[in-house]
């Protein structure tokens, strides 16, 4: 039987139609069924309502096997599957395993922006705080620019800072740590002398950020090598009227501290009476002390020091001092030869055709000033009577020479006592004693020790 091309073969149950070209489109709610020519070969398609083309129709046969609840996937052309880690339940995509791919774009994110797992787990940016410039390869945590590679920037004390911190049960603890190395990276080189190592830097805002107004490096003193790595401390400030920082101390590979000729010097000052410098050792043999040693004063000037003790005083106490020396001499184990509290020592050494027109142990003297108040007393050495214990002294004398003079010397003078000329009234020598009532007592006497015998200069009251 054959109706407009479709021919029905009853034997063998089967219908057969011609090839036609696309047919026109079928009414509403039909559609047309026919032969066409595909790539040389015949095929079904079918033309709906709306006169869209669909076909070939089994082209080719769709098989494959899946469970209820998973994502099916193409494995390949004909062939549909599953896999449980890709799962779809009402509005919920689940994928429990995640391969990064090459490259990923979000559009809804920023550039720079770090992505992190917000609330409940949603991928999320903030990013005027946490933001990655790819050019530079530079971090910023709450600036959106930084300017560093990695830089940290708050409103708050507690925005701006970071803290390195450690629990743990022994003694290591955490740290921040500066390496400098010459060379490239992956070929490094020694690292070179005055090198700096590593640097901490203070800064503030003018009318522009300043960096650096005051600075703490370290720097290698010498070339490293495998058996040396010395280095020492710098500390750098900034003078009032300048924007030029300045070394100030540095502590040396020796372990010295050195004030720099840029005006490095410890001052005390304040109103508190811990506002002292103390010198303590518990243990040490020499005790706590400072030595002034391995420097030279040259001639530029007329007066060199190498310590100067220059107060002002404008209170009204008494017993102000310029300087004061009163260690306490407290054997409790052997005797104790000498207990001194203070000791002037100038050691001549000239050279050879040089001469030194005066050396002396210690110079007192005093200078007044131009003001126009009145000083009772002045002296240049004023000796007290000391202060006498429980423990008496065998002898006390206010003022002992001892082994002066030496057999090379012609004229060794125990003291000489120089007055300025038409100094008219002043006194060479003058003796005060309290108990001169009683006659035959002493105003003075002046003893005079030869050859073994002792003689007297005595000058007696009325």
């Amino acid at each position: 039987m054959i109706l407009w091309g479709l021919e029905w073969h009853s034997l063998d149950s089967y219908f057969q139609m011609k090839e036609i070209t696309a047919p026109g489109t079928p009414e509403s709610n039909q559609l047309r069924l026919y032969a066409k020519d595909s790539s040389g070969v015949a095929r079904l398609f079918y033309k709906d309502d709306a006169g869209v083309e669909w076909g070939p129709l089994g082209s080719s046969a769709i098989d494959g096997s899946g469970a209820a609840g998973r994502v099916a996937l193409w494995s390949d052309t004909d062939t549909l599957t599953s896999d449980a880690d890709l799962t779809f339940s009402t509005d919920t995509l689940t994928a429990t395993k995640i391969i990064a791919p090459t490259s990923l774009t979000i559009s809804a994110m920023t550039l720079g922006s770090v992505l992190f797992a917000g609330t409940a787990g949603i991928l999320s940016q903030d990013n005027a705080n946490f933001f990655w410039d790819n050019t530079n390869k530079w971090l910023g945590l709450g600036q959106a620019i930084p300017d560093f590679r990695l830089s940290i920037r708050g409103a708050t004390n507690a925005d701006a800072n970071f803290v390195v911190r450690e629990t743990s049960a022994d003694t290591v603890s955490p740290g921040v740590a500066f390496l400098k190395a010459r060379g490239t990276i992956g070929s490094e080189a020694a690292t070179n002398a005055d090198d700096t190592l590593g640097s901490i830097g203070f800064g503030g805002w003018t009318n522009a950020e300043k960096f650096n107004a005051a600075r703490i490096e370290a720097r290698a003193t010498t070339l490293w090598t495998a058996s040396n790595s010395d280095s020492h401390l710098i500390i750098q400030t900034t003078p009032t009227g300048s924007t030029t920082r300045v070394e100030r101390w540095r502590v040396t590979q020796a372990g010295e501290l050195s004030g720099r000729t840029s005006g490095g010097c410890i001052v005390i000052g304040g109103t508190a009476a811990a506002d002292t410098l103390a010198l303590k050792a518990n243990s040490h043999a020499d005790g706590g002390k400072l030595s002034i040693n391995s420097i030279t004063i040259g001639s530029g000037s007329d007066i060199g020091a190498a310590v100067e003790v220059a107060p002002t005083f404008t209170g009204a106490a008494t017993g102000m001092r310029g300087f004061r020396a009163q260690p306490t001499f407290q054997p409790t184990a052997a005797t104790l030869n000498a207990g001194v509290a203070f000791i002037g020592n100038a050691i001549g050494d000239p050279a050879s055709g040089k001469t030194i027109g005066l050396l002396a142990g210690m110079i007192p003297f005093y200078t007044t000033g131009s003001n126009s108040g009145a000083i009772t007393q002045a002296a240049s050495a004023y000796l007290l009577a000391p202060t006498i214990g429980s423990v008496k002294p065998a002898s006390s004398y206010g003022l002992f020479v001892e082994n002066h003079g030496a057999a090379s010397i012609t004229n060794a003078v125990g003291i000489q006592i120089n007055t300025q000329a038409n100094a008219t009234n002043n006194y060479d020598m003058s003796f005060q004693r309290v108990d001169t009532t009683a006659a035959g007592a002493y105003y003075g006497r002046v003893p005079v020790l030869y050859n073994g015998l002792t003689k007297y200069l005595h000058v007696f009251s009325a």
